[in-house]
């Protein structure tokens, strides 16, 4: 259980840190 909560904490960290990522890129473009 604890493993698996784990696992989703790590995939949200990289989720936000994907959008942040395009985020960034999209703000570079303006």
């Amino acid at each position: 259980e604890r493993i698996r909560k784990q696992q989703d904490e790590e995939e949200e960290r990289k989720a936000k840190a994907f959008k942040n990522m395009i985020r960034n890129q999209k703000k570079e473009e303006d």
